[in-house]
């Protein structure tokens, strides 16, 4: 069965433990045959060379000060800030809400062009957020640097939890990550699983994703 599959990723594509995963996601799952598009946030310092262009569409919203050409003007927010970055537990309230309503925007433009059937997003934080809002099927793989930051600051414990219970599955490479999370999120059987990751060859991957996202849609539509 064909799907069309929504990543997203707070790393810019192919950078970052987000990035290079939804990277390499895009790439197998396409040569799988399903059908991929990727939203991810972006410096817009990448040049854009047709010759590596990848075989999936790519919606990048660009963040960056001072830059007439951004879609959020500030420095992109990261887990791993570097000089042109910013962590986002220092975003302040409004550039926060900037950056979550342009994404919001994103994701409603996807759903009215792309329709996906399910959403697989990187790090359990405001993309999947933004997908519990939707009412799509998703998926999270989480990271750890989102149960750091909620650790650290009480107010991103309610976006964690509810981002985590609410979605379909969550992939977890880290087994000792599970016990940071939410007892409901954990908790039920099949709610957690171990992903296929970088010892699997792309075929045996994308074979193990493909299953796991219908055992998603099929828990969540009852068949």
């Amino acid at each position: 069965m064909t799907l069309r599959v929504l990543l997203t990723s707070h790393d810019p594509l192919g950078q970052g433990l987000g990035g290079r995963e939804a990277a390499r996601l895009a790439r197998g799952l396409t040569r799988w045959g399903h059908q991929v598009r990727v939203l991810a946030a972006d410096s817009g310092e990448q040049k854009d060379d047709s010759e590596t262009q990848p075989p999936f569409a790519v919606r990048r919203v660009i963040c960056r000060p001072e830059c007439s050409a951004a879609d959020v003007p500030i420095p992109l927010p990261c887990f791993e800030p570097g000089p042109d970055k910013m962590h986002f537990c220092r975003l302040t309230e409004a550039q926060w809400q900037c950056y979550e309503d342009r994404f919001r925007k994103a994701f409603r433009a996807e759903l009215e062009s792309f329709d996906p059937q399910i959403i697989h997003c990187q790090y359990a934080w405001i993309h999947a957020d933004l997908a519990l809002e939707t009412g799509t099927p998703y998926v999270i793989s989480v990271w750890g640097p989102e149960l750091e930051a909620a650790a650290q600051e009480g107010r991103f414990q309610q976006l964690v939890s509810q981002t985590t219970i609410g979605a379909g599955r969550l992939f977890v490479p880290d087994p000792g990550l599970v016990y940071r999370l939410p007892p409901e999120a954990w908790r039920a059987p099949g709610r957690v699983a171990t992903p296929p990751l970088h010892l699997e060859d792309d075929a045996s991957f994308c074979a193990r994703m493909s299953e796991l996202y219908l055992s998603v849609l099929e828990a969540w539509f009852g068949a």
